[in-house]
């Protein structure tokens, strides 16, 4: 598989796969780097969070590329307008944004969440900040990853919402600012035999 510059993360993801199967995978936002924890993972549970139909054009080109994985579960929602304003908000302004009527239609998606291995969060939206937070305080998930986090970059961090963060104290931080745009891993205590990422 060809890999691009938006697939920085891959050298991260190959270190951490050396020392842990991780069966059941999930991501948020779907693209080229699918294929490669298709071939990694057990089982791949892909949302792909929709605020206009370029987003569902994208959706349905990747169906259409991986349908043939059998191992692979898509899951296309179209966000409401409140995650639309929300999107925009952020895309336009940073985060922290005062409008907040779309977290419970991203809390009501984090909570649909299954058991799953690790998490990976490189969404199309702009609210990574939010699902994140949600994802934390759900307290379910051992590894959870973001893409585009250089602290570098701190217009797109702060557009992303990285900088809103609340991070529990039992989850130990890796980031890497190397590559094109930085990934940070959250990995909890009870898992830190694989902190050698």
């Amino acid at each position: 598989m060809a890999r691009t510059k938006y697939q920085d993360w891959i050298p991260y993801f190959d270190k951490l796969f050396e020392q842990i199967k991780i069966k059941n995978f999930l991501e948020f936002g779907l693209g080229e780097g699918t294929e490669y924890f298709l071939n990694k993972c057990d089982s791949v549970t892909s949302i792909e969070i929709s605020t206009s139909p370029r987003h569902k054009k994208w959706y349905d080109k990747c169906k259409e590329k991986y349908i043939g994985y059998r191992n692979w579960k898509p899951i296309y929602i179209k966000g409401s307008d409140k995650i639309i304003k929300a999107d925009q908000l952020a895309n336009k302004h940073g985060n922290p944004i005062s409008y907040n009527d779309h977290i419970p239609e991203l809390k009501k998606v984090i909570q649909s969440i299954t058991s799953q291995d690790m998490i990976f969060v490189d969404s199309g939206i702009h609210n990574r900040g939010d699902i994140l937070n949600l994802l934390f305080e759900e307290n379910r998930f051992d590894i959870i990853t973001a893409h585009d986090t250089s602290r570098k970059k701190m217009r797109y961090y702060s557009i992303y919402g990285y900088n809103i963060l609340k991070v529990p104290n039992d989850f130990a931080e890796f980031h890497f600012e190397g590559g094109t745009v930085g990934t940070t891993f959250w990995i909890k205590e009870n898992k830190l035999g694989i902190n050698n990422v």
